[in-house]
């Protein structure tokens, strides 16, 4: 999942709980290989936009899910604490501190 100076995890995608999410587009605007994308769905009743992946583009890098403000996105196969572990190390492991995902 780590290497030098980027994320890249195969075989692991985004997935978003339609439930919780906002539909606030964080994930859509960090979203590297444009990936996500917001679409009206009818959840519980409601009418509402929700986070969408496409599977054939997210690489799993966790981008998304570090930016989602409602705790929505997770990586298949990855805890949060995982992701977060995985960040805080890449961000350490360099000499300067890095900015991730633009958040």
């Amino acid at each position: 999942m780590l290497n030098k100076d980027h994320i890249e995890a195969e075989g692991k995608i985004a997935l978003t709980n339609e439930r919780t999410c906002i539909g606030c587009g964080y994930c859509v605007e960090v979203c590297p290989y444009g990936a996500i994308e917001l679409e009206e769905k009818r959840v519980l009743g409601i009418e509402k936009k929700v986070a969408s992946v496409n599977a054939a583009l997210c690489k799993g890098c966790g981008g998304c899910a570090a930016s989602c403000r409602s705790n929505s996105i997770d990586l298949a196969g990855f805890t949060n604490q995982d992701l977060v572990s995985a960040f805080e190390q890449l961000m350490w492991e360099e000499d300067d501190i890095i900015g991730c995902c633009g958040v």
